[in-house]
């Protein structure tokens, strides 16, 4: 299913699950990160995101991790998203990164709030 999301700036974009045939448009996401967002996101040094990495991001078959693409109007996938939850579904993380050249626009909160609903309509209770 896929979701249109609008900024308080006026940008557009469209949300949906990852699927495995994304990997190569991730992988090229991150040609685009800063390597600071890229610490950021993977919680350490990463000068290249892994072919395993990848895989977990797009193929994710553990019910507890949820993983999302933002898309522009144009198609251009501009930010990633996943939401990993302990066992019991009640309490979950999120990590978001988002293209260098779609940052100040409001993408960020827009899509962590979609993900906030996401967790709430599946039961998780925190993030």
């Amino acid at each position: 299913m896929k979701t249109m999301l609008t900024t308080h700036t006026g940008f557009r974009f469209e949300v949906r699950r990852a699927r495995p045939d994304d990997e190569p448009i991730v992988a090229e996401f991150f040609t685009h990160v800063t390597p600071e967002d890229l610490r950021f996101r993977f919680l350490g040094a990463v000068k290249e995101v892994s072919h395993e990495r990848l895989v977990a991001m797009t193929r994710s078959d553990d019910p507890h991790v949820h993983n999302f693409l933002a898309f522009s109007t144009d198609g251009m996938l501009i930010a990633v998203a996943t939401l990993a939850a302990d066992p019991a579904d009640r309490h979950g993380e999120v990590a978001i990164c988002i293209r260098e050249d779609r940052k100040h626009l409001g993408v960020s909160w827009e899509f962590l709030g979609y993900v906030a609903r996401y967790a709430d309509d599946h039961g998780i209770e925190t993030i």
